[in-house]
């Protein structure tokens, strides 16, 4: 069967290898990932509010008088000094203890507290629950109108 016009020709098929070993000249060339910048989500805080310190009040010194009344000096911020007696200690936890306030008690009056009124062991012992009192008072109680009141006659110094 001889045709003469036929003739043999080798015709060779691409292969896998062929085709995946070389990227066609057409296709642009591969480039490396983009990176997406990471993005950091801060939750919502709240500010934190420090509360300043409660004011400071410290009984200095006492001033016995002739008739037996007894001067308390206290020293308080912003070189606040103010003067007080039994009676306005008194005042102060009355009106306090009347809001509910729960504060140390009071010292005792008897009647030798107050034949002996120039006593350094009472006057002493007075001093130490007056600034437990006042201690309370300005650690819990600082902001009160008792307390605004007790302060109201001081002189700063």
């Amino acid at each position: 069967m001889g045709c003469s016009q036929s003739s043999e020709i080798e015709v060779s098929a691409p292969t896998f290898m062929d085709e995946v070993g070389s990227a066609p000249t057409s296709m642009a060339p591969k480039s490396e990932p983009r990176s997406i910048p990471e993005t950091k989500i801060q939750p919502e805080v709240e500010p934190i509010v420090v509360a300043a310190p409660p004011p400071r009040y410290i009984i200095e010194e006492e001033t016995v008088f002739e008739n037996g009344a007894v001067h308390y000096v206290i020293l308080g911020p912003n070189e606040l000094v103010i003067k007080k007696r039994y009676s306005d200690f008194k005042v102060l936890h009355a009106a306090l203890v009347t809001d509910g306030r729960e504060l140390p008690e009071m010292p005792d009056v008897t009647l030798w507290s107050a034949l002996s009124r120039h006593n350094g062991q009472l006057i002493s012992d007075r001093r130490q629950r007056f600034q437990e009192i006042i201690d309370c008072v300005a650690a819990n109680h600082h902001d009160t109108s008792a307390m605004q009141a007790f302060t109201a006659g001081g002189r700063s110094i």
